[in-house]
């Protein structure tokens, strides 16, 4: 029934956006692609932290310039992406070739806004039916409350297609509801943050723009011009169940977030119910000798760890702790960059329980093994930052070579296990509207023995052309 409601939505959304290109003429093709970091869109309104790239790209959210004195506007992106790597185990070499057609469009009008996004994508590689290849472009996303994706593995290539973005706001001078599958990004960590707890940045994506978006309703209240209070509530499933009577009120998250500004300090503070725990936190951003200085604290406390699978006793403790503590500093001006330590006090190097239901997770997000009757593995890690040592350094460096030309890199090091994982970015303006960018995924271990945070990671190259039209 709900699918057949959003299939009705969107023909009528795309029936009127063909009726609104007839009546005017078609925009042009300008799409500027700033090469600095880190910027605000202009037309984006700032009621809350803006999902902005964090030196790792473009924000998910673009948006194409609309015909003037309509209410129409249309945005999309071609993306053809080659990937090299190695099958795991086998050591063969992997290539991989991942095209994507992302298109979709807004309607705006008087108080009232509608946003759709949908993704196409194609995917082949030499060594379709090894582990890794699956590991790779197989995942789904689990549980989300709204059912808008199909998956075709035909073995020597996967078709996919889902719902990137569909929303509808609602806005007023001092308030914004927005209910759909959107980005709610929160905290100013450039790489690990445990703040952002809506729709996280993984740092293992190569696009930001693949950022996936949370089913949820989003009540911003904007107290003035920097200060507001944000409630976001996301029901969630079991076991990938369509049928939406079957909701439980365990499974919704419902978080609020506080942000103020006191001359140059920003603080954040939230709290609230999150995949079957509740947790609580507070940041502060302070902007000081030209640099800025961060600090965030993650509070959680989980529901009776002798409900989920695998665990015996002794039980690990249920309140647990992450941290990140850092600064960011343009040297010259030009060379953009951050360190930071994150501290997690729930790793799983004395939790094999937590390692297990981590485990097992992938595994039924790839449909190899089927989840147990509660899903736990699901809500024992969703959400979560997880890792296996507990702490971690991170080190982001950015410099933009000319207007066209900008580089990226990044490394989190691994202290305990003495492993690390670094990647470098390179992204070229080659036209107002085509990028290229070459980038790698590279992981250092310098002993097996001692028990590194990124044993098993095989590094990669990439590269992809990006044409936004």
């Amino acid at each position: 029934m709900l699918g057949d409601v959003f299939v009705v939505v969107i023909f009528l959304f795309l029936g009127i956006g063909v009726y609104a290109k007839e009546q005017t003429e078609p925009p042009k093709q300008n799409k500027q692609l700033s090469s600095k970091q880190n910027e605000i869109p202009e037309d984006e309104e700032v009621l809350e932290d803006s999902p902005v790239e964090d030196d790792f790209g473009k924000e998910d959210e673009f948006e194409k310039e609309e015909i003037k004195d309509s209410p129409y506007g249309f945005a999309g992106f071609v993306r053809q992406l080659f990937h090299r790597t190695k099958t795991g185990t086998s050591q063969k070499i992997l290539l991989s070739s991942y095209t994507r057609i992302r298109a979709g469009g807004s309607c705006t009008k008087d108080k009232f806004k509608i946003d759709y996004l949908q993704n196409v994508d194609g995917i082949f590689g030499n060594h379709a039916d090894s582990d890794y290849y699956k590991l790779l472009w197989l995942p789904r996303t689990r549980n989300r409350s709204m059912s808008m994706e199909k998956v075709y593995d035909k073995n020597d290539y996967i078709a996919r297609t889902d719902i990137h973005r569909l929303s509808f706001e609602y806005r007023l001078s001092s308030l914004n509801i927005k209910v759909g599958r959107q980005a709610v990004s929160w905290g100013q960590g450039r790489l690990l943050n445990p703040m952002n707890l809506i729709t996280p940045i993984n740092p293992y994506m190569m696009d930001v723009e693949d950022l996936q978006g949370a089913d949820a309703i989003n009540i911003t209240k904007s107290i003035n011009a920097l200060d507001s209070v944000q409630v976001v509530i996301a029901p969630y499933k079991r076991l990938d169940n369509n049928d939406l009577t079957k909701l439980y009120y365990q499974d919704v998250n419902a978080l609020a977030r506080y942000k103020a500004t006191f001359n140059n300090l920003d603080l954040g503070i939230l709290g609230g119910h999150h995949f079957h725990s509740w947790v609580w936190g507070t940041e502060f951003t302070l902007t000081k000798w030209n640099a800025s200085w961060r600090f965030a604290y993650l509070g959680r406390g989980e529901k009776k760890l002798s409900d989920y699978p695998y665990y015996r006793y002794p039980i690990p403790p249920q309140i647990s702790h992450q941290a990140v503590v850092g600064a960011s500093y343009a040297f010259y001006g030009k060379l953009r960059t951050t360190f930071e330590i994150f501290a997690n006090s729930a790793h799983y190097s004395y939790d094999p329980a937590l390692k297990r239901n981590y485990e097992d997770e992938t595994l039924v997000s790839l449909n190899v093994i089927s989840p147990d009757r509660y899903d736990s593995s699901y809500f024992r890690t969703t959400g979560r930052i997880i890792t296996k040592n507990p702490v971690l350094l991170e080190l982001l460096l950015g410099y933009d070579v000319t207007e066209l030309l900008s580089t990226t890199f990044f490394l989190i090091g691994d202290p305990y296990g003495k492993s690390a994982f670094f990647g470098p970015f390179v992204t070229y303006n080659i036209t107002d509207n085509i990028t290229w960018t070459i980038a790698g995924q590279y992981f250092y271990l310098a002993s097996k023995d001692t028990n590194p945070e990124f044993k098993g990671a095989q590094s990669s190259i990439f590269s992809y052309i990006k044409w936004y039209f």
